[in-house]
């Protein structure tokens, strides 16, 4: 888990301009359509794009630069305190005046859309052009303004704003569930919206054609897909109007959410990214792959890695007698699909800040709705505790293998990554099930034509190895409808935020991704299954809770968190819950700080509720101070742990609604009774009451907040106590490590203890330059003991006198181990010795009679000469050039055989002193 640096800033709470952001306005849009059902579903009223931000406030959609908050605040508070350092008493100078009014308006705009129902969530496109703003039953499609707009002198804007589906998506349909931008998109413009009724659409947007708009590209009724048989069947979705009867797959097909099984990146594996994954209330889990737009765009891997894939399995099932013939047809239909892409010439789009992209054509061989997959079955088969809420799915590496090229792709960055897709499936009851996709989807259709023989009942259905069953949080009692949804990290594919009633929870599976990618790539086949079992009986992630929220603090739902790294910002999570901000600054794991010191604090309620929180409990880790002092050698300066700032609850702020009852409730003929005399009367007590009512309810909420910050304060001074009590602690350590103990009443001024601290740190230096020198001398005699690794040259040498050793070595009889031996040794040794030296004066004397050793320099002829002569006498012709290379050979001959002399002359002197 990262660690927490600090909570909510300071540039979004109050009273900073940020902070306004978030808050209502008296002049806030709120919905107008009456009565409001009761709304279960996701909560994704804050998006990012970029470093502009998009949240919803009552009804209001708002839109800022996050940066431009933060720099405001920052500006204000280097302004504020430049002119209360210049000018103590008047505090309003005319330049901070000046400054006040020439950015005292917001910072923020309002993009008036025209949407009436409440806003539930807003879903920014990849390449951040559109931002869908999703109701319970419509959506809206918006284009996003250009940056220029944010800093112009309106306050709100109106961007052109499409409706998605006027006929399809409206209040007397089906509620939608999921609205998903496809990864492989062409510029990101392709969308796939999924309704409760488990209707799929995909839309094809362009700004120049408003029917796309309108209709669908593609439609699929996934109940009439779980049971056809054939593509010849319709299985589209129901037109408006059309008469619906029972079906009794009504509930057990009731979508929960769906996701991609990938983002597009060319890690992923090829199948992925085209995968729709979707999960049902009840607990089923469906797949659709692959579910392509008309024109889609895929990564520098896809193509060659699944055209590796699908030729290798065409052939390995055609060549195995044991496949089946639906086996045989899907890679049958695989590879005339992916045929119909190999004859495509790409389209290449230049979009100018990067390589051209290449643009494909979806294959019209095969039906552009593909088999729904599934019901997935859970291995081990478990009971889910609550109605599934959310699915979040990890794409698998690609497999190098199945890439024909390595120029064609990069290795994997994260080297934890594995090999089979993770599904996470999140449910009411704060449970998370973590499931392994070990076979893998890949594309399938159904057949052309429906079989005339009966459904084989052996036939067995996909199942996903369930691994863990997380418990993040426990739900509150006062909460009825419990909806948590994930949110991706931004610095890791496996580890992922969830958004609940309590706050929001870190949940990171990195811990045994690495461990298990190597179990699934080990040679060793033998006890894989023991280890497997062994490793998933062991198998815990990791859960932390950066965000906590008491639940009697906000009334309505948090809304789903957002994760992001900016350069300015930094590693930040943001959630919000009744408009109130409550964000985390954390940092990077691979940073070399101490680990969080939230851990150990109660799960869901910090300790602003306890009246006499311990120092002991509130404390993380700590660092050892130096021995010395009064304060004792083991004991231990803690950290206290990171807390979040104070927010002073809305009921301070919120005015009273007892002069609007006044007002409105009142009719203007009794209006009279509020001034005069109060009288006994119903219509009196009636007014009383109601007025009791409202009070009441006021005075309840301004109670608790008083109560709240009472305790706090309490806490503050208690804390406060013991830190100064510490502090005391480590100046007594601090004194005592920079010289002897004085008395209080002995202590010096500020020079004393300045000559002090001078004469240690010499002390410390002078030591510290003797070390460096004792240092370089190790180091210097060190290097010169070792040296150079012998070359292959030095080796051969080495092995050549190796072998000359035992051959002029005689061998000892092992029978032989008296006292003699080392005698024998060396008495043979000195006869062949003896034995060389008359060869030696023996053949140099045959050498000067045979070369004239009498014969004077002047006179004497040269070798080319004696040569010549006795190849004459001899009648050979040999040639000067070969005449000397052999000479050369004898002469190094001749040099090797003393070389050896001398040596055994050294062995044979030590042997000599051996034996003495």
């Amino acid at each position: 888990m990262p660690r927490v640096i600090s909570y909510t800033p300071p540039w979004l709470t109050r009273p900073s301009r940020g902070s306004d952001f978030f808050n209502a306005s008296p002049t806030a849009k709120t919905t107008t359509s009456g009565q409001q059902k009761p709304y279960r579903g996701p909560r994704r009223t804050t998006a990012r794009c970029g470093r502009n931000l998009f949240t919803v406030v009552g009804n209001e959609l708002r839109w800022a630069n996050i940066t431009q908050l933060k720099d405001d605040w920052a500006e204000k508070s280097r302004t504020r305190w430049t002119h209360s350092s210049r000018q103590n008493v008047d505090n309003q100078s005319p330049l901070a005046s000046e400054h006040e009014r020439a950015t005292g308006g917001p910072l923020y705009k309002v993009l008036r859309v025209p949407v009436h129902e409440q806003i539930r969530q807003l879903v920014v496109s990849p390449k951040e052009e559109y931002l869908a703003i999703v109701t319970s039953h419509t959506i809206h499609i918006t284009i996003i303004p250009g940056s220029a707009h944010i800093v112009a002198p309106d306050t709100s804007l109106k961007p052109k704003t499409f409706q998605l589906g006027p006929t399809a998506h409206v209040l007397d349909r089906s509620p939608i569930a999921s609205v998903l931008w496809h990864p492989l998109g062409v510029k990101g413009n392709c969308l796939v919206t999924v309704t409760k009724d488990a209707t799929v659409r995909l839309w094809e947007l362009s700004r120049e054609n408003r029917y796309s708009f309108d209709e669908p590209a593609l439609a699929v009724d996934l109940k009439k897909l779980a049971n056809a048989t054939s593509y010849e069947e319709d299985f589209k979705a129901s037109r408006p109007g059309a008469s619906r009867g029972f079906s009794p797959d009504e509930v057990e097909m009731e979508v929960a959410a769906a996701c991609f099984g990938g983002s597009g990146a060319s890690e992923e594996h090829g199948w992925s990214s085209m995968t729709l994954w979707i999960a049902m209330t009840e607990g089923d889990l469906y797949a659709l792959c692959p579910l392509l737009p008309s024109k889609w765009q895929p990564s520098s891997t896809q193509i060659p890695s699944l055209s590796t894939a699908v030729v290798a399995k065409t052939a390995a099932m055609n060549t195995n007698p044991a496949s089946t013939a639906d086996e045989r047809r899907k890679a049958d239909q695989q590879f005339r699909w992916f045929q119909d892409i190999d004859d495509q010439e790409p389209v290449l789009l230049d979009e100018g800040l990067s390589e051209p992209q290449e643009i494909y054509s979806r294959p019209e061989s095969l039906s552009p709705i593909p088999k729904l997959q599934g019901p997935f079955l859970l291995d081990p088969e478990i009971d889910m505790f609550g109605d599934v809420t959310d699915i979040y799915a990890v794409a698998p590496k690609v497999d190098d293998d199945e890439l024909m090229f390595e120029e064609d792709y990069e290795k994997f960055s994260d080297n934890e990554a594995l090999s089979v897709a993770v599904i996470c499936l999140l449910t009411s009851s704060g449970y998370i099930h973590v499931c392994l996709d070990v076979d893998g989807v890949e594309a399938q259709w159904l057949p052309l034509k429906s079989t005339k023989r009966l459904p084989d009942i052996n036939e067995t259905l996909p199942t996903v190895l369930l691994v863990e069953k997380v418990h993040v949080y426990r739900v509150p009692e006062s909460i009825e409808d419990s909806y948590p949804t994930f949110t991706p990290d931004a610095n890791s594919r496996y580890a992922t935020f969830i958004t609940h009633d309590n706050g929001v929870s870190y949940v990171s599976f990195t811990s045994w991704t690495s461990r298990l990618e190597e179990e699934l790539n080990s040679a060793s086949e033998s006890g894989s299954t023991f280890r497997l079992d062994v490793f998933l009986e062991g198998l815990q992630s990791l859960v932390e809770h950066p965000i906590q929220i008491p639940t009697n603090r906000h009334p309505s739902p948090t809304a789903s968190a957002i994760s992001f790294k900016d350069p300015d910002i930094g590693y930040f999570l943001l959630t919000t819950a009744s408009h109130q901000v409550h964000a985390a600054t954390l940092d990077l794991p691979d940073s070399a700080l101490p680990p969080s010191t939230f851990n150990n604090l109660s799960p869901f309620y910090p300790d602003i509720s306890s009246s006499t929180p311990h120092l002991s409990s509130s404390l993380g880790v700590g660092v050892g101070v130096g021995s010395g002092g009064s304060g004792g050698g083991g004991a231990l300066i803690p950290h206290y742990k990171t807390r979040a700032p104070y927010q002073p609850p809305r009921a301070f702020e919120t005015p009273t609604a007892l002069l609007s009852f006044l007002k409105t409730e009142v009719p203007q003929r009794e209006r009279h009774l509020l001034s005069e005399e109060i009288r006994v009367s119903a219509r009196s007590l009636g007014l009383m009451q109601a007025a009791h009512r409202i009070l009441s309810q006021e005075t309840d909420g301004l109670g608790a907040a008083a109560a709240e910050l009472f305790t706090r304060a309490e806490r503050l001074v208690r804390e406060l106590r013991e830190q100064i009590a510490r502090v005391v602690v480590v100046r007594e350590r601090v004194e005592g490590v920079l010289g002897e103990e004085v008395d209080a009443g002995e202590r010096g001024g500020k020079n004393e203890g300045a000559e002090r601290v001078e004469e240690r740190l010499g002390r410390v230096k002078g030591r510290q330059e003797e070390l460096g020198e004792r240092y370089e001398v190790l180091r210097r005699r060190v290097a010169g003991m070792g040296g150079r690794d012998l070359s292959v040259k030095e080796v051969a040498w080495k092995r050549e006198v190796d072998g000359v050793d035992e051959r002029l070595t005689p061998l000892r009889d092992e029978e032989d181990g008296g006292e003699g031996g080392d005698e024998d040794v060396e008495t043979g040794l000195m006869d062949r010795f003896e034995e060389v030296q008359r060869l030696t004066k023996e053949l140099v004397v045959q050498a000067r009679e045979a070369v004239g050793d009498k014969a004077t320099p002047e006179n004497r002829p040269t070798s080319e000469d004696r040569g010549e002569e006795a190849n004459e006498r001899n009648g050979v012709g040999v040639a000067p050039a070969f005449r000397k290379a052999k000479v050369t050979e004898v002469e190094e001959m001749l040099e090797r055989e003393s070389a050896l002399v001398e040596a055994t002359m050294e062995k044979l002197d030590r042997l000599r002193l051996q034996s003495l």
